[in-house]
């Protein structure tokens, strides 16, 4: 008697591959790890490198620095909002740990 890979009998051979290859493939795309930070996050400093203002008073749009493809702040506004802070604006400009939902930085995790 041989062992079936399907638990119902009458199912056909190519339905029963084609469910091993589909959770085959399932596994492989829940299996994937999402790659590294790229070399604009590498070391997580923005609000300390920038050229001119490090941290800004109020409000600035123009306090920002490039951040994969988009934009972070180092002004105090972005204090408000939490996810458009710059990684290091909370250690760097506001001297503290940052808070719930803020980007970490790993010496303040």
């Amino acid at each position: 008697m041989t062992m079936s890979l399907w638990p119902r009998s009458g199912i056909s051979t190519r339905t029963t591959m084609l469910f091993w290859i589909c959770l085959l493939w399932v596994a492989m795309v829940t299996a994937v790890k999402y790659p590294e930070p790229g070399p604009d996050i590498d070391g997580l400093k923005f609000c300390e490198i920038r050229p001119v203002e490090k941290c800004c008073p109020g409000r600035d749009d123009y306090c920002t620095m490039p951040i994969l493809d988009t934009v972070c702040y180092c002004d105090m506004f972005c204090n408000r909002t939490v996810s458009d802070c710059c990684p290091d604006f909370w250690g760097y400009c506001m001297g503290i740990r940052p808070p719930v939902g803020a980007l970490k930085i790993s010496e303040y995790t």
